[in-house]
């Protein structure tokens, strides 16, 4: 609940577990909700088709989104909640439990989160930062700028991962999908 779990009292290291909750649900609710990372591409290239009276829906389905989408800019805003609780994960974990393995799950999702950006949407995204009060904006990236970051975020989960580990079978295959891109 972000009205409890706000940012400070979770900065320390009895934190951890809700960093690492919260980063793994607002990832699961980017790409599995209703309207999301996993079904709104599909809706988009007919691999899934609209049987419902959601115009917002519709207008995917058909190609003809409208810049007030507000299924579109739902889907997105997820999408960076999600890769900013993965950010306030990793950084806690860095601060405080380094060697926590889940430190390096977290790194592996949000190489998958950028990679899905990166074949989600068209060159322009920006990723920027909220920290301390203080908005950080950032540029537009291009796809291959976006997949970079993905490719990063999968090392960084490689280099913390323990062998044989899930956690590196997660950043090893998240760092394929983004170099297949």
């Amino acid at each position: 609940d972000v009205d409890v779990a706000t940012p400070i009292s979770v900065d320390n290291p009895s934190g951890l577990n809700v960093l690492y909750a919260g980063g793994r649900a607002d990832f699961q609710q980017a790409v599995t909700g209703v309207d999301a990372a996993v079904t709104m591409p599909g809706l988009m290239t007919d691999e899934l088709r609209d049987i419902d009276t959601f115009p917002t829906r519709i207008e995917v389905d058909q190609r003809t989104v409208q810049i007030t989408n507000g299924t579109v800019q739902t889907w997105y805003r997820q999408m960076h909640q999600a890769r900013a609780s993965l950010i306030r994960g990793t950084e806690g974990f860095a601060n405080y439990a380094p060697n926590d393995v889940r430190r390096a799950e977290l790194h592996g999702i949000e190489s998958l989160l950028f990679t899905m950006f990166g074949e989600d949407f068209c060159n322009g995204v920006a990723y920027s930062t909220f920290k301390d009060g203080v908005a950080t904006l950032g540029g537009p990236n291009t796809t291959d700028e976006t997949f970079n970051l993905a490719v990063s975020q999968a090392d960084s989960a490689i280099q913390l991962a323990k062998p044989a580990s899930n956690e590196l079978y997660l950043a090893q295959i998240a760092k394929a999908r983004a170099l297949m891109n």
